[in-house]
């Protein structure tokens, strides 16, 4: 229900993700633990993981207020237009 992706757990093993790298898996609808993801999809730092939790709730300024190392902001970006490509295939 809802276009938005699963940030809080693993979508598998609805394990908790807190504070550790995961991978984001557009198709799957958000994030998994590393034993789930088996080193597929995109790697997320946890700074990654609390922007893009962020970047929900917050309105368009957060971005332009936010800065990120380039390695971080690659992932970010990656993953948010794995997310709405994916999203946008769906609903057309």
């Amino acid at each position: 229900t809802g276009y938005k992706p699963h940030l809080n757990s693993c979508v598998s093993c609805k394990g908790g993700v807190e504070d550790r790298d995961v991978f984001f898996h557009a198709i799957d609808g958000g994030i998994k633990c590393t034993q789930c993801a088996a080193s597929k999809g995109i790697k997320l730092s946890p700074e990654t993981l609390r922007q893009l939790r962020n970047m929900l709730i917050s309105d368009t300024a957060f971005l332009s207020n936010t800065t990120m190392p380039l390695s971080e902001t690659r992932a970010f970006r990656q993953a948010s237009r794995n997310y709405l490509a994916h999203v946008l295939e769906r609903i057309s």
